[in-house]
């Protein structure tokens, strides 16, 4: 979407699907335009509504930060009760949380400015608050020999509405967790490079490629390449743990593949 004026009119219309979704929650367009605009590019799957939501919480919205609570205060919640073993104060990492996303300073903005639409906010809220759980973790001397494989575990997403399916993810949620860490220790170092590149660093394909001196569809393909590789050692070594047949481990699988993105995002920005 090249045309200036249909970029325009995307985010008027996403500014309007924001008022919508929000009642009382108040940006202005020319505020919220410079926000998106400073964030993404426009598209189809951006998630305008969200970015509304996190334009104003970024802002400090009284009204924004309370919608906030009461849609995502539950996806922390839940995050961080999957780490219950590994937080010993799960109050204090709550508020650490909320800390890291609404609170700056003169240098760094609140961190619920760096949401870039891309994917559910639910999602993003939950690796911010995984991640904040495990640097307390850290903080506190408490690191465990399986500090990957739990963080990952927690990482990994609901299985939806397949109840037989959500609870074989439980079931498996930190065998699963496991699998993945050991699959990205098992990666050749051109694979985890163009995988931290992209999930840490949040490179797109034109600028991984201009590292690489290689055209921006070679650097997809080896993106690609990577993440394929490290879809089928995580298969590999999920067979090797778990007792299941067939059927349920190409469940897992395809569970976990649909959402690697986010997955490995968690995993690579806390690693970076």
């Amino acid at each position: 979407m090249a045309d200036p004026s249909e970029l325009q009119r995307a985010v008027r219309d996403g500014h309007a699907l924001g008022v919508e979704r929000w009642p009382g929650v108040v940006i202005d367009y020319e505020r919220f335009a410079e926000f998106v605009g400073a964030r993404c590019e426009v598209s189809a799957s951006v998630r305008f509504d969200q970015l509304y939501l996190t334009c104003a919480c970024a802002a400090g919205d009284p009204a924004a930060l309370a919608a906030f609570e009461r849609v995502y205060g539950p996806t922390i919640n839940a995050a961080l009760g999957k780490m219950a073993n590994a937080v010993s104060d799960a109050d204090e990492v709550k508020q650490q949380v909320r800390e890291r996303l609404f609170v700056g300073n003169a240098e760094t903005p609140p961190r619920i400015a760096e949401y870039t639409g891309r994917g559910e906010l639910g999602g993003w809220v939950r690796a911010v608050a995984v991640r904040t759980a495990l640097n307390y973790r850290r903080v506190h001397a408490r690191e465990s020999p399986r500090e990957d494989a739990d963080e990952l575990a927690a990482l990994l997403p609901a299985a939806g509405s397949d109840p037989e399916l959500a609870a074989l993810l439980d079931r498996y949620r930190i065998e699963v967790g496991a699998s993945l860490a050991e699959a990205i220790d098992s990666l050749p170092d051109n694979h985890r490079a163009v995988l931290r590149y992209h999930y840490a660093e949040r490179l797109n394909i034109d600028q991984i490629g201009a590292i690489f001196s290689v055209h921006k569809t070679t650097a997809f393909r080896r993106l690609e390449q990577a993440r394929a590789a490290l879809i089928e050692a995580a298969r590999g070594a999920l067979k090797r743990r778990l007792r299941i047949d067939d059927d349920g481990l190409l469940s897992i699988v395809r569970v976990v593949s649909s959402h690697l993105d986010l997955t490995l995002s968690g995993l690579f920005r806390d690693r970076a």
